[in-house]
Order: structure tokens, then C-alpha cells, then sequence
């Protein structure tokens, strides 16, 4: 069995190399690859990660590659390679020691298949990410509840976060890798929809394979502390809701709605922005 493991990392060098460490801890992973994009950390990550780990494939971006276009760099490094498996992690995931053995579980047949694991907050112990549903109404589409894994079956899912996603080479082979068009956030949910389109299966693996804190609003567009200039600015740039990603992926799966959902976040945005709240 051949393995790639894939991550992004700036500037958070305790949490990439905790997240390194384990990975190798994993209860029966076979050998693996892993491929690391450092995306110009100025904190000396790619200098431990080569001390500590030197079999590690790093690539180094200029800064401005952000989330999605990390995952694509180190994505299109490991398929030139070929594997049959690629997993996909965040590296703020603190995993548990049988992830690997929860992620692979479902894979007990041919044919191309997706599993997402599930996180936890390690404070409150509340789910944080995993997958989702998507629902078509008559006048709307829109996401849905996050799902929780089922001791008993594996629950399907339409929409996957990669904090933690495990593909085989058939998907690749279908779907492709993720779309650089996008920035930051909405890669992993794109990939979802494309392999929606494909008819090819997410699942949640059984149990929840780690711990990870979601996102907090400080320093965001969503953070009322911040001058209202900052936060308009925020809300357009790569980490917000840049308009040529956000307008490719409504108009990609919304349906006969796109135009109502591509509008509709920057609307109820700039007004928190406008009135000095939190979005």
C-alpha cells in the first residue's frame, strides 16, 4: 500500500510538528510519504520540519498561497508520484493514536471512495469539523447540519471538510485534485461537489479521529474590535469571502439561486460591519 500524506503550515511551528509527530505515531499506517507546503513562515517551521523529520517533501510557497493553493501544490507533487491513498490533514488536528485505522476502515471494497474523520473541541468536546449536508430547496440551496459519526454504520455525507479526508487513487483518477481557482476556504467543499457529480460516496469514518478548535472570529472580518475598514477589508481578501471564488462556487452549485446566495453574505456582512457587531 502506497500512502501520501498532505498538509499546508504558516507560521505555527509547534502545532505543524505536533501534528507531524502524530502521524508517525499512528497504530498500523503503513509506510508513508508525507509532503508538506510551507508557505514562507518566517518562525523557522521548514528548518525544524527538515532537523526532525528529514524524509519529508517540503514545497515552499511565496506567502501567498494560502489553504487551497497549498493543498494544490502539494497535491499535484504526490499524484505525479502516485499513490493509492491520499490523505488530506490540517495541521492544528491533534490526532488520536487509531485515526489511521478509522479512516481506512471503509475501504473493504474496490471503486473509488472519500471518508472524512470527524473532530472534537478539546474544551468543550463539542464537534467542530467533519461533514455536512447539502439541501435543495424550491427557492433555496443551502448547507446543512454537520454530521456525527454512528458507532453502527458509516453516515454518508454531501460535504467534507479536510481537516482530515482520505481518498483512494480512483478518486483522483475521476475527480481530479483540488481546483486552484480558490484561495483559501471552499477547495475542500468544491471537491465534495465534485465527486457529488461523479456519484462517488463521503463517509464519516465511525468515530472521532481527533481533537481540533474551530476557528475563532478575533482579527477576522467578523471581529466588531476591529476598524471598520480593516473588516471590509478582510471580508473581500483570501481569508474572507473573495468575490471571484465565492462567485464560481455559487454559480457552480447553486442552482437557479446562485445569484441570491452570492449576494446575500456580503449583504448581512457589510450591515454587521456597518452597525460595529460581530458577524
Amino acid at each position: 500500500m502506497r500512502l501520501a500524506i498532505m498538509l499546508t503550515c504558516f507560521n505555527r511551528k509547534e502545532k505543524t510538528l505536533r501534528c507531524i509527530e502524530r502521524l508517525h505515531k499512528q497504530k498500523n499506517i503503513p509506510q508513508f510519504d508525507l509532503f508538506v507546503c510551507d508557505d514562507n513562515s518566517s518562525d523557522g517551521t521548514v528548518k525544524a520540519i527538515g532537523e526532525k523529520y528529514p524524509n519529508t517533501i517540503l514545497l515552499e510557497g511565496s506567502g501567498s498561497l494560502f489553504w487551497s493553493r497549498g493543498m494544490y501544490k502539494v497535491m499535484n507533487a504526490a499524484i505525479e508520484i502516485g499513490y493509492d491513498y491520499y490523505l488530506m490533514v490540517n495541521d492544528d488536528v491533534d490526532f488520536f493514536e487509531n485515526m489511521w485505522i478509522l479512516m481506512h476502515e471503509p475501504f473493504s471494497r474496490s471503486g473509488p471512495l472519500g471518508v472524512v474523520g470527524c473532530t472534537l473541541s478539546q474544551s468543550t468536546l463539542k464537534q467542530t469539523y467533519g461533514g455536512s449536508t447539502f439541501i435543495k430547496g424550491k427557492w433555496n440551496y443551502y448547507i446543512g447540519s454537520m454530521l456525527s459519526p454512528s458507532n453502527s454504520c458509516f453516515v454518508k455525507c454531501d460535504l467534507a471538510n479536510w481537516n482530515c479526508f482520505l481518498i483512494n487513487h480512483e478518486v483522483i483518477k475521476q475527480v481530479g485534485i483540488i481546483d486552484p481557482l480558490y484561495e483559501h476556504a471552499m477547495g475542500d467543499y468544491d471537491y465534495s461537489f465534485r465527486m457529488r457529480i461523479k456519484k462517488i460516496n463521503i463517509l464519516l469514518a465511525k468515530q472521532f479521529i481527533g481533537f481540533c478548535e474551530s476557528n475563532g472570529i478575533e482579527n477576522s472580518y467578523k471581529d466588531s474590535t476591529l476598524p471598520r475598514k480593516t473588516r471590509v477589508r478582510k471580508l473581500f481578501g483570501p481569508k474572507g469571502l473573495p468575490v471571484k471564488s465565492w462567485f464560481y462556487f455559487t454559480k457552480s452549485y447553486y442552482g437557479h439561486t446562485w445569484l441570491r446566495n452570492f449576494l446575500v453574505p456580503y449583504i448581512k456582512n457589510i450591515g454587521c460591519i456597518i452597525a460595529g457587531k460581530n458577524c
